[in-house]
Order: structure tokens, then C-alpha cells, then sequence
């Protein structure tokens, strides 16, 4: 039988135990108090406590759900905006280009082929940097990229496709998809690539054996499978993901 020491001791042990100037042990979780630390022993496994750890669990769970909702009703807000302000930039940019308002960009591209994981690393780089020059314009020189993936249907919204090509297979053109990046102020850049190949999605991961192989291992986003950044500094707009079968 253990002895009061022993049972005073292991009552102290509880997140929930407290001691009054009465020698009273209050329960802090159900605010109950007990004669002594025997009784707070039998009220930690009765009904009352086990129902009011269950209870708080339940509103931990619940506020964790509210939290996680408004995190991802968030960045619904911000994709939406985000496309909404896109969709506008094409718009606004298909409209100048036949007055060759809009500046073409430049840009390097690269890409690393794994034949082990069947996996296509995707640099792309795109300067804008003559927004330098608009530096007078505070409209321009507080603007930046943005970049959206399209199937082949909804290209031709934007008139991605040479109107002399219409005449073509529209068959042939589903087996691609486009990326678009768009800025006010230049044309927008478009860039085909298969539609069947699987493409990284925001939050991925690149594979150990993928990553080893890769010759920015001092990146800090190199373990990213899908990163895009902006360099309001160097006017420079990175885009990096991997396409595998």
C-alpha cells in the first residue's frame, strides 16, 4: 500500500493540481477542490474529470479546425485575387500587343534530366529588368510578375495560338499545356510543354535521390518541387518545378 508520501507526490505530478493556504487540492481543470491529495487521485480517473478532459479535447479539435479553415479560406482569397489580377494583365496585354505597346522579355531556361527517377528539373528564369527605366512611374515600379499554368482550351481565350494556325489539328494541341507569365507593360511570355507529363504542385517535395543530383544545393527552396520568387532588385522572376511520366 503506498504510503501518503508516495501519494502526495504523485498528485504534485499532475498538470492540474494546486494547493490552497487551506491545505485544500484544487482540480485547476474542473475547478473542484478535494480534502487531500488522496481525493484528488480517486477525482483524476472519475467521471467528472475524464468528461471535462474529453470536453477540452473536443474544443481543442474544434479551434484547430476553425484555425486551419481560415488558413485555407485565406489563400483561396489570395489565389482568386491573384488569378482575377492575372486574367486581367492578359487581357489588358492582348489587347496593346497589336500596337506594340508591351516589351518582349528575355529569359533563360534549363533543364536537368534524371534517367534514374524518369524526372525533368525546370530552371526558368525571366528578366524584366527595363522596369528600371519606369522607375518615374510609381504604377510601374510597384508592379510585379505572376505566372498560371493553362490547358490548351483555355489558351485560346487568350489567343496563345498564331491566328494563321487555327487551321491545325485542335487534337494535337490538347497533348500540351501552357505557362504564362504576365507583366504590365511587357508582352506575355508562353511556354508549351506536354500535358502528359505529371508537373510538381506547390508543397511537394523533391526526392532524396533527386535532390543529391541537383546543383543548387546551397538553395535554401532546393528541396522544394515547386518554387517561383520574384527579385524586385534584379527585376528577375525565377520559376522552378519537375515534370516526370
Amino acid at each position: 500500500m503506498a504510503s501518503y508520501t508516495d501519494t502526495v507526490q504523485f498528485a504534485k505530478k499532475s498538470e492540474y493540481y494546486k494547493i490552497n493556504h487551506l491545505g485544500k487540492v484544487l482540480c485547476t481543470l474542473c475547478n473542484v477542490y478535494c480534502s487531500d491529495e488522496n481525493n484528488f487521485i480517486k477525482h483524476l480517473s472519475g467521471k467528472t474529470h475524464l468528461n471535462q478532459i474529453k470536453k477540452n479535447e473536443l474544443l481543442l479539435l474544434k479551434q484547430k479546425n476553425l484555425e486551419e479553415e481560415e488558413k485555407r479560406s485565406l489563400l483561396a482569397q489570395q489565389s482568386a485575387e491573384e488569378t482575377k489580377r492575372l486574367n486581367q494583365l492578359l487581357s489588358n496585354n492582348n489587347n496593346n500587343n497589336s500596337n506594340n505597346n508591351n516589351i518582349l522579355p528575355t529569359y533563360t531556361f534549363k533543364t536537368e534530366h534524371d534517367p534514374i527517377l524518369f524526372q525533368t528539373k525546370v530552371y526558368l528564369e525571366i528578366y524584366f529588368d527595363l522596369l528600371n527605366k519606369n522607375t518615374n512611374n510609381n504604377h510601374y515600379a510597384e508592379t510585379r510578375p505572376l505566372h498560371r499554368w493553362l490547358t490548351a482550351r483555355e489558351a485560346e481565350l487568350y489567343q496563345i495560338e498564331n491566328n494563321n494556325n487555327q487551321n491545325q489539328n485542335n487534337k494535337e494541341e490538347e497533348y500540351y499545356v501552357y505557362l504564362l507569365v504576365a507583366c504590365e507593360g511587357y508582352q506575355t511570355s508562353c511556354f508549351k510543354f506536354p500535358s502528359e507529363a505529371r508537373r510538381s504542385a506547390p508543397g511537394e517535395l523533391i526526392s532524396e535521390n533527386n535532390q543529391n543530383n541537383s546543383d543548387n544545393n546551397n538553395n535554401n527552396n532546393n528541396n522544394v518541387a515547386y518554387h517561383h520568387s520574384w527579385d524586385p532588385i534584379g527585376k528577375v522572376y525565377s520559376l522552378f518545378f519537375v515534370m516526370s511520366r
